[in-house]
């Protein structure tokens, strides 16, 4: 009699599977439908990093990695690759040896982007609710200029599953995918490249 209840107990399993691939979907949507109403059209400001930006960068930082690539990388991959907020005067000198713009709307802080002097675009992140908005655009297209500005000719990244088809609609060419470790987990990015 017991048997009866194993295809049962299966497809509970089945759906808590299904609703745990699904729920995350939902979140982010919901996220972005939300950040949508929120702004209405808000202008979005770019302007160059201060210390000031340190602790809303790192938050920004670590919640793109943690929700904003949870459809790109699974949990451990996520975890591996921010397993807490950056240390604050560690972010702050990482950032203060680069060239970073922040984009910020009416509410704060929404996204940052830097570049290294060697033509590295190291860092591209956005708050998930705002992803899709046109925020890493507007960041890019002001590290691009101020890339041709300092009379550099090519820029290069290694981006991740979610930013690769960013950089490809801006017109960077693939060189090759690569597997790198992080606290002994593995990750799939891209070594990337445009000409300028």
């Amino acid at each position: 009699m017991w048997f009866s209840f194993i295809p049962i107990l299966a497809m509970g399993v089945f759906l808590m599977v299904i609703w745990n691939m699904i729920s995350p979907i939902r979140f982010i949507q919901q996220l972005k439908k939300e950040r949508a109403e929120k702004t209405n059209g808000r202008p979005i400001h770019i302007r160059e990093f201060n210390p000031d930006d340190t602790a809303e960068t790192a938050q920004i930082f670590f919640d793109a990695v943690r929700i904003g690539t949870v459809l790109y990388y699974n949990q451990s991959q996520r975890e591996a690759w921010a397993p807490k907020l950056p240390n604050h005067e560690q972010w702050c000198q990482k950032l203060s040896m680069q060239e970073v713009f922040v984009a910020e709307d009416n509410a704060g802080l929404i996204g940052f982007m830097s570049l290294n002097n060697d033509g590295c675009i190291d860092l591209a992140f956005v708050k998930p609710d705002s992803m899709g908005m046109g925020v890493a655009k507007k960041l890019y297209s002001e590290i691009e200029s101020h890339a041709y500005a300092s009379g550099l000719l090519k820029l290069y990244t290694e981006a991740s599953l979610l930013a690769r088809p960013f950089f490809e609609r801006e017109g960077w060419g693939l060189v090759k995918e690569q597997s790198t470790t992080i606290n002994d987990v593995e990750l799939t990015n891209f070594r990337m490249e445009k000409t300028l």
